[in-house]
């Protein structure tokens, strides 16, 4: 059953067998089979390690500085939902009694919805959702209109940073003149004060904690619709900041200060070709 279909699931297996869900499990113990997930990396480009050894050796000497550093930072990115899209690495799994070392090809063509989220040690700053292709001059309007109003709220008079990766949209010239214009000597990313080392989702809590968490949330939900996806991002979004934060389930500053240790690994391992 499993070398026909490896991808089968225990739950599939055992309807079409007849047995329970344990049995099946037992049986695959029993003849040594085991469940492999699909290793998702980030190639590398030959100057790389440069830029993330730049990167780490000023964040680290900031927290060296200021014991608060890490509570100053927001950080962002966007993220696309797609109906059915999504890959759930633990629900992505192969069968057999040795690891086939199996690669994933993503549908980029399925139906999507694009939202951007910040994260600080404050909570969670957004969503805001993008209602057409993400450019540069649609970016700006975001930043002038809701994202930076948000975070000046959150933060009062307090000074804070802002963590951006590379995207084209992001080094619009357009944006990088606001940047310059109200954060002087104080955002981060493409051409700006400090670079954002590309191809680096371990150094940024969106990539490392908050995307994964919320497309599990929506993939339980099974929406079959654009219109259905949304609206499931928005309770899953609104509801994140009680369930996460005010619980204190899984503190947004743990999360953020958890960029800490992760830099001071990169720089120990600043070798690596792959970044997980």
């Amino acid at each position: 059953m499993f070398q026909r279909s490896p991808r089968k699931s225990l739950r599939q297996a055992s309807c079409e067998a007849g047995i329970s869900k344990s049995s099946v499990h037992h049986i695959m113990k029993r003849y040594q089979w085991r469940s492999y997930i699909p290793r998702l990396v980030h190639a590398l480009n030959d100057d790389d390690p440069d830029r993330r050894v730049q990167y780490c050796e000023w964040y680290l000497e900031g927290c060296n500085e200021d014991a608060h550093f890490p509570t100053k930072i927001v950080w962002s990115d966007e993220a696309t939902f797609k109906l059915n899209g999504s890959i759930n690495r633990h629900n992505c799994t192969y069968w057999g009694s040795e690891n086939p070392h199996v690669m994933v090809d993503h549908h980029v063509n399925l139906p999507g919805i694009t939202v951007w989220c910040g994260l600080s040690s404050r909570g969670l700053i957004g969503h805001f959702f993008f209602n057409t292709t993400v450019t540069g001059p649609v970016y700006l309007n975001l930043l002038q209109q809701s994202v930076i109003p948000s975070i000046r709220e959150d933060f009062e008079q307090e000074e804070f940073y802002f963590q951006q990766d590379g995207a084209p949209p992001h080094c619009h010239r357009h944006v990088r003149s606001f940047f310059d214009g109200i954060l002087p000597n104080r955002w981060i990313g493409r051409r700006g004060f400090v670079e954002y080392p590309p191809r680096s989702p371990d150094l940024t809590p969106l990539d490392f904690f908050l995307w994964g968490y919320l497309k599990d949330k929506v993939c339980t939900q099974k929406p079959a619709t654009v219109v259905q996806l949304r609206a499931t991002m928005e309770h899953e979004c609104t509801n994140i900041q009680r369930e996460l934060f005010n619980m204190c389930a899984i503190p947004s500053l743990r999360v953020v200060s958890s960029v800490w240790s992760r830099t001071d690994i990169s720089l120990r391992t600043c070798d690596n070709k792959t970044i997980e």
